[in-house]
Order: structure tokens, then C-alpha cells, then sequence
């Protein structure tokens, strides 16, 4: 799933039992979708919620690579980097949140909203392809 989501792909033709498929972007190329049309900006520069669930999304990949950390399913070449990169997709976050908070009141915030999401989707691009390259390196390791 984590290749469908750097991919942009929606799962649920995969995964789901659904008869019918919903049109949308999916996976990382949500960001693209909020940055690059106006009826995105003006949804992430006016709506909360869009930040609020961009933050527990981080917070859940931090909880989830402390997990796979604990249980040896991440090769110690990759904790270092997998640690930085997901604390700096949560500060990311708590930045993305405060400054939508502003914009609420000021309305000036757009072009830092903006470039906020484009360096978070950057962190996650960088963060999830090690975390893949790393956990498919785990599974050819492993005896059969």
C-alpha cells in the first residue's frame, strides 16, 4: 500500500470489495490536488479540518515507524533517517495548522500555506520511499 500511495493510486480497486469506484486524487497526489486548483487553496487556506487531518496523518506514520523500529522491521541503516524525516513531517504539520489558524484571521496566509504543503509533500515523498525501499529490504533478508 505504501507504493499506491507514493503512486497516487486508489486502493480500494485492490483491496475493497466496493461496486463502484469514486473519482479523486488519491494517496500523495491529494497535495496536488489543494495546491495546484483554486477550489483546493481556497479549501486548505479556509478549512481546519484539511490541517488537523494532515497532522494525525503524521502523527500515525510516527506512531507506526516507532512500532516497526520496535520490532525489528526496519533495517538500522534506515531509523536515523526514517526518525528525522517523520518529526520533521510532524512539525511540518503543527506549522501547516498554525498557519491556516491565521489566515482565518488575516486572509494573507495563502502563499505560506501553499509552499507549506509543497515542502510536506516533498518530506512524505522522501520519508515513505525510504520507509518502502527499507521494508521491502527487510523482506528479502528474511529465510523462506
Amino acid at each position: 500500500m505504501i507504493q499506491e500511495f507514493l503512486t497516487g493510486e486508489d486502493t480500494s480497486k485492490h483491496y475493497a470489495n466496493l461496486l463502484y469506484q469514486f473519482e479523486g486524487s488519491y494517496g500523495i497526489r491529494i497535495f496536488d490536488s489543494l495546491t495546484q486548483t483554486e477550489a483546493g487553496r481556497t479549501l486548505i487556506c479556509t478549512n481546519r479540518r484539511i490541517s488537523f487531518l494532515l497532522y494525525e496523518h503524521s502523527i500515525l506514520a510516527k506512531e507506526r515507524l516507532d512500532y516497526l523500529i520496535e520490532h525489528n522491521y526496519i533495517a538500522p541503516s534506515s531509523i536515523e533517517d526514517l526518525a528525522i524525516l517523520c518529526g520533521k513531517m510532524v512539525h511540518q504539520c503543527e506549522i501547516l495548522k498554525l498557519l491556516v489558524v491565521k489566515n482565518l484571521k488575516s486572509n494573507k496566509e495563502e502563499s505560506k500555506i501553499v509552499e507549506s504543503m509543497n515542502q510536506l509533500r516533498e518530506t512524505e515523498v522522501e520519508f515513505y520511499t525510504i520507509l518502502l525501499h527499507s521494508l521491502l529490504d527487510f523482506k528479502q533478508e528474511q529465510p523462506r
